[in-house]
């Protein structure tokens, strides 16, 4: 949980590498979801920083 935003509601994949070596983690937000505007504010806040 983040001080002012409180948590996310997340869909997250994990897609391996070809080598099975790696993995990368993609988590996204449902537009229009009140998560989805949260992390529009942190781009901005993240930014500012």
């Amino acid at each position: 949980m983040r001080p002012g935003l409180g948590g996310l509601e997340l869909d997250c994949r994990s897609l391996p590498d070809p080598d099975q070596s790696h993995r990368l983690l993609v988590c996204t937000a449902v537009p229009g979801r009140e998560s989805h505007d949260e992390l529009q504010l942190l781009t901005v806040v993240g930014a500012s920083r």
